[in-house]
């Protein structure tokens, strides 16, 4: 590889790593937002509140990605309300999932998301699974085993939740390589936020709640932080395209985020247990991200 090359993809993994801290950043205050101490904040509220900023966020990014028109009007809506329908599920389950569960163990149970991946893509995509990726994940499914340790007293069904969304990202992430034709990454990521946003409003009228201007803030922030994660999530991907698995692996830094900021913030401490499983987690989605060359 030569300088250019190697300053290129420096960049890149400079913006996966952005993209982690932005998402750490969203998660540790969702997590102040559904704990209730800051009223009695529902997440239709949230949606409503912060949504707008979120969609404005993505439509001036638009604007000077292509442009407006271009990313939002589309041929065909079917593949981007359908993503859209999954994501308010995505949305609900965070609120909640944060609420009951620490931030660390959030963010490793949805870096599974390489092992959803893999599976959907072997449906979908009709991509062939290696003998080295099946290791990977066997090992990746035993580190979850040992953070959920079902049968013991520590057992929530929330911790459940974050492993579903992790499943439901990994749809949509492989219906996107599918039809990519279909809208550009913003315009994914407009419907993607649009219709939570729709649908928390219809709940917020039936349910009005406005909160003091710093929760407010806190609320706006959080939905800025979560857009500029995926922004630079995707302009990272859209720079590397063919050499992605070399940036890839780099949003497990995510998890070091988000175990300083749960210890600052909210006092929490990895287990030896929670340790041993996000190990386990964290290998088997780098090696499935290095081997697996479309994401």
């Amino acid at each position: 590889m030569n300088k250019s090359f190697n300053n290129f993809l420096l960049i890149s993994i400079l913006m996966i790593c952005l993209s982690s801290f932005f998402f750490a950043i969203h998660d540790t205050l969702l997590k102040l937002i559904s704990s209730g101490n800051l009223g009695n904040i529902k997440w239709y509220h949230h949606t409503s509140i912060g949504g707008p900023f979120g969609i404005l966020l993505i439509l001036i990014m638009s604007y000077f990605f292509g442009g407006i028109k271009k990313n939002i009007i589309l041929n065909s809506y079917k593949i981007p309300i359908l993503r859209s329908i999954l994501g308010i599920m995505n949305f609900l389950m965070a609120f909640f999932a944060l609420k009951h569960i620490s931030l660390s163990i959030f963010t490793t149970l949805i870096l599974t998301l390489p092992f959803f991946l893999v599976i959907f893509s072997y449906f979908i995509l009709k991509e062939k699974i290696t003998n080295i990726i099946i290791l990977s994940l066997v090992v990746g499914f035993l580190g979850v085993i040992i953070i959920l340790r079902p049968g013991f007293n520590i057992f929530t069904p929330y911790i459940l939740l974050p492993i579903i969304m992790s499943m439901i990202s990994g749809f949509n992430t492989v219906i996107v390589n599918k039809y990519q034709a279909v809208a550009t990454p913003y315009g994914f990521s407009f419907y993607t936020l649009l219709f939570p946003f729709f649908i928390g409003l219809i709940f917020f009228i039936s349910d009005p709640f406005f909160p003091n201007a710093i929760n407010c803030s806190l609320i706006i922030l959080a939905w800025i932080n979560g857009v500029l994660g995926m922004f630079f999530l995707t302009y990272a991907y859209h720079r590397t395209k063919s050499f992605s698995n070399k940036i890839a692996p780099y949003i497990y830094t995510q998890l070091i985020w988000a175990v300083i900021l749960g210890y600052i913030f909210y006092n929490e401490f990895f287990d030896i247990f929670d340790f041993i499983g996000a190990t386990l987690i964290v290998l088997c989605g780098i090696i499935v991200l290095l081997f697996k060359k479309n994401f």
